[in-house]
């Protein structure tokens, strides 16, 4: 009967190690934080690329707020002041099921991606030295800054 317990035991933890690759939480489409965060540098180089901010890479005229409430699931919005401002909503490269906002301030690009608490992936910028990635906890979302400059007050720019 122990054989039996053991071989079941066995079985259990084959199958557990075989569903856990180890790379952490997965964002909403599954990646994980270093897959996440390759797509993010990727997307804010390319919107860079085409112009940040031009028809190239942002809609500006989607409302940002509605398209977080139908990503995410809360309605976002943004009160900066006059130095900051939201150009649109990024699209282009993939996001990893993420909301991608384009933001200037103060003349700096600056990419804000959004994504609901429990999907956090916890990105991983590793090759990028000189870019930044900030992070802070709105109520059921989490809001990440990337950027060269540090810009931590964008973050605190957006309110639910």
């Amino acid at each position: 009967m122990w054989m039996w317990l053991a071989a079941a035991a066995a079985a259990v933890l084959i199958v557990l190690f075989a569903l856990d690759d180890g790379r952490g939480p997965r964002g909403p489409e599954g990646h994980d934080g270093w897959q996440t965060g390759a797509m993010w540098v990727a997307a804010y180089d390319h919107a860079i690329d085409t112009g940040f901010g031009t028809a190239g890479c942002c809609k500006s005229q989607t409302d940002f707020g509605e398209k977080c409430r139908e990503v995410c699931g809360q309605t976002l919005s943004f009160v900066g002041d006059e130095d900051a401002q939201v150009l649109g909503c990024y699209f282009g490269l993939p996001t990893g099921g993420c909301v991608g906002l384009l933001v200037q301030v103060q003349g700096d690009p600056v990419s804000v991606f959004v994504v609901r608490r429990d999907a956090d992936p916890h990105p991983v910028i590793s090759n990028r030295e000189e870019l930044r990635l900030r992070r802070r906890e709105l109520g059921p979302l989490v809001l990440y800054a990337l950027a060269y400059a540090e810009r931590d007050e964008v973050l605190d720019s957006f309110e639910l």
